[in-house]
């Protein structure tokens, strides 16, 4: 019989016993150091693959280091790119825009994610994975408009990145599990669909 005890994590969750899992930190509490260490032991293998993912999709990385944030969904990491597109907003929904950069960007990074922190022995280290896309749009019609940005930001389980990159879940339903922030109109339900 396990060791029976009143642990609680950072979150005040009540553990079953010592041991569950650890507790996780909060970002804003690391040292430096603490900050370093994440960068040294996850952020070379894990950022590798973002480069990758993101070059590939016309999205250009905005930082070199690993950033270790507290998201809704928990203590994770937090990866940032910038789109190269501008989109025509005559044209395509803010709907279009979220589920592109998640087909093409998004989702091509967190099939990666589970097997970069399973070969650095991280598996347990974060709760999310939260990642950013900063694109722009812009009326067509005007010759002289200037694109807007925006950024829409993408926070997920591990636990469900982990079904989603197995193929237990679907990427529909992986982002039902997820939360899905737009800069200019705050949370939105992002739909899948096959026109674009």
């Amino acid at each position: 019989m396990p060791f029976e005890a009143d642990i609680r994590d950072c979150h005040g969750k009540k553990r079953k016993n010592a041991y569950d899992d650890a507790a996780y930190p909060k970002a804003t509490d690391l040292t430096e150091d603490e900050r370093a260490e994440y960068e040294l032991r996850y952020g070379h293998r894990i950022l590798k693959s973002w480069v990758l993912s993101a070059t590939l999709h016309d999205v250009k990385v905005d930082s070199e280091e690993l950033q270790v944030a507290d998201t809704p969904l928990g203590f994770g990491f937090h990866v940032v790119g910038t789109s190269t597109v501008v989109f025509n907003n005559l044209r395509v929904s803010d709907n279009d825009v979220a589920s592109r950069f998640f087909k093409e960007v998004v989702s091509d990074f967190l099939k990666k994610v589970p097997e970069d922190l399973k070969n650095t022995g991280g598996l347990k280290a974060f709760e999310a994975v939260s990642v950013s896309v900063v694109g722009s749009s812009k009326s067509f019609a005007d010759e002289y408009a200037i694109g807007i940005p925006f950024t829409i930001t993408y926070t997920f389980n591990l636990s469900d990145i982990e079904s989603f990159a197995s193929d237990k879940i679907d990427a529909q339903q992986l982002l039902d599990r997820g939360q899905v922030k737009d800069s200019r109109t705050g949370r939105v339900k992002v739909l899948l669909t096959s026109a674009h």
